[in-house]
């Protein structure tokens, strides 16, 4: 079978060929089942951007005679979706759905494609609609290869370059990233001696792994999410959580000791991270989170390639 993936690409994401780590993760492991690949990128913002894109799809499509398009995003299905001939599954990761402008394209992209996928349930909610489409939730999956606990919490950090004798706390994403609320994140940190918020950009899959394990905890504060893959992958090294309640973190992190959801108050999600500083105890999330192991996710995905490409 052979697929087109459409997506944007990241700047910033280390190691991953443009391409955010949990779609090129997915990818690869789909690759395994017999599944050739070729991406088109939506390089760069604006319009011009998605313009350039569709041009190179068109072109891809000549030259590589794909049974599928896989796009990523509203913005990429609802270009995938202005060719008719090769049937498309969407994506919706999140802010394709929250921001209500890019909602509208993704709307269209929701009626166009052949198979709708969403990250999470609340995300499927706001696209709620009369129309008998086909949609499924399916959050994308965590790499288990890459992501595990490190009992050496010294020599990871050690490794990170990070001093022994403070207490970090891993913020979700990039400071300057709006949507990621870091002024709260910031008040809270603030509140606490002897402690650094560590800002999660520009590292190797391998090294925020080593982050993970080496960081005290890892927090969230973000306005709007999907399904946060910044969770999940903390979840599988064991690494306390405080976040806000948003996207699907209430369900992923509630039964796991020493995590906790809170309102957006600094005061709160500082008595929390104190907390986890006193208690000084990893989790148990990696056994919680076993349902989204990147394989069997990919198994759900590959049963969904093959269900449209019979209808065509």
């Amino acid at each position: 079978m052979r697929i087109i993936v459409v997506c944007s690409y990241r700047s910033f994401s280390a190691h991953s060929d443009y391409v955010s780590p949990f779609i090129w993760e997915q990818v690869n492991e789909l690759s395994k089942h017999g599944c050739e690949f070729r991406y088109v990128l939506a390089k760069g913002g604006g319009v011009g951007a998605y313009i350039r894109c569709l041009l190179e799809l068109y072109q891809t499509i000549t030259d590589f005679k794909p049974n599928l398009i896989h796009a990523h995003g509203g913005l990429c299905g609802f270009i995938s979706n202005l060719q008719i001939k090769i049937p498309v599954v969407t994506t919706y990761h999140g802010s394709d759905i929250n921001k209500f402008r890019i909602r509208l394209v993704s709307k269209v992209a929701f009626y166009c494609s052949a198979f709708n996928i969403f990250v999470s349930h609340a995300l499927l909610a706001k696209m709620q609609s009369n129309s008998k489409l086909n949609n499924e939730v399916i959050p994308c999956g965590v790499n288990f290869e890459k992501f595990f606990p490190i009992d050496d919490k010294q020599s990871c950090r050690i490794k990170m370059g990070l001093e022994l004798n403070k207490q970090y706390v891993l913020f979700s994403k990039m400071f300057y990233d709006p949507i990621k609320n870091y002024p709260l994140a910031k008040s809270a940190i603030e509140l606490l001696p002897n402690t650094e918020l560590v800002e999660f950009i520009g590292y190797s899959r391998e090294e925020a792994c080593l982050l993970m394990n080496a960081c005290d905890a890892a927090v969230m504060t973000s306005l709007s999410e999907g399904s946060p893959q910044f969770i999940k992958e903390a979840m599988a090294c064991n690494c306390p959580i405080v976040s806000v309640d948003v996207g699907d973190v209430r369900n992923v992190i509630e039964t796991t000791q020493n995590c906790f959801i809170t309102p957006y108050d600094e005061v709160v999600i500082s008595e929390r991270l104190n907390e986890i500083f006193i208690s000084n105890h990893r989790t148990n999330g990696r056994e919680k989170i076993s349902h989204f192991d990147n394989k069997d996710i990919c198994q759900q995905i590959l049963d969904i390639y093959k269900s449209v490409t019979k209808k065509v």
